[in-house]
């Protein structure tokens, strides 16, 4: 009777037809860590803490300057959320296996679609998540592992303060008078929401960058060690 011959079982980074091993991806680009931090934190907590810095203390700004002044709250206030949409641009790029729902133009571009927006936001981000826990189960030691639930936060504080922007326009539109009790609460759970949005992206868009950091430099490890054709 012949003994059986066990076959080795395949490689954690070849799961299933059409999935690519990290020597087979395109090259994935690594994110500056520092300058991320700097702009995604300084930018998101930055500019509403110096806003609610000059509304806590009347007088500090002459009524001329406050135009200019919330110019440019604003203006770092959306360097911090470009800073982020790179970073999950980037994330979506280093996890193309594949196997990734969608990709990384689409999956960023699609956030910028108004009203779309506000249901496009759980498979940008909290799918991202999911994807990126799949692809790193797939390819072993690939990339930090992601927290589904805070990227869930994340994405339902973003959705509902985007849909209490959009109800709050409304009402003002069609009939400010009347609509004025709504009016007041879908801008206050707006920005509400808006500031929960804001905190969280700081610590998703944090560990986004170490984890595409770490892809590459597995994937760096693995075109060393790959044969050379």
């Amino acid at each position: 009777m012949s003994a059986r011959v066990r076959r080795p079982p395949p490689p954690l980074s070849r799961m299933g037809e059409g999935c690519l091993t990290l020597a087979e991806m395109p090259k994935i680009r690594r994110i500056p860590i520092g300058l991320v931090r700097v702009l995604v934190a300084g930018g998101l907590i930055g500019g509403p803490s110096l806003f609610f810095a000059a509304l806590c203390m009347p007088g500090a700004l002459p009524s001329y300057a406050w135009i200019p002044f919330c110019l440019l709250v604003t203006l770092i206030y959306l360097v911090g959320w470009a800073t982020w949409l790179y970073v999950v641009h980037g994330a979506w790029s280093a996890i193309q296996d594949g196997q990734a729902r969608v990709g990384p133009a689409r999956a960023v571009g699609l956030l910028l679609a108004p009203v779309y927006n506000v249901y496009w936001i759980f498979p940008a981000v909290y799918g991202l998540s999911q994807d990126w826990n799949r692809f790193a189960s797939r390819h072993a030691t690939a990339g930090l592992m992601q927290n589904e639930r805070v990227f869930l936060a994340q994405a339902s504080s973003m959705a509902g303060s985007l849909a209490c922007t959009l109800v709050a326009l409304a009402a003002r539109v069609a009939a400010p008078g009347y609509l004025a009790p709504l009016l007041n609460t879908c801008v206050f759970g707006s920005v509400l929401l808006g500031l929960a949005a804001t905190w969280v992206a700081v610590k998703t868009g944090t560990r986004l960058s170490d984890g595409v950091n770490d892809i590459a430099s597995t994937q760096e490890r693995a075109l060393g060690d790959a044969p050379v054709a």
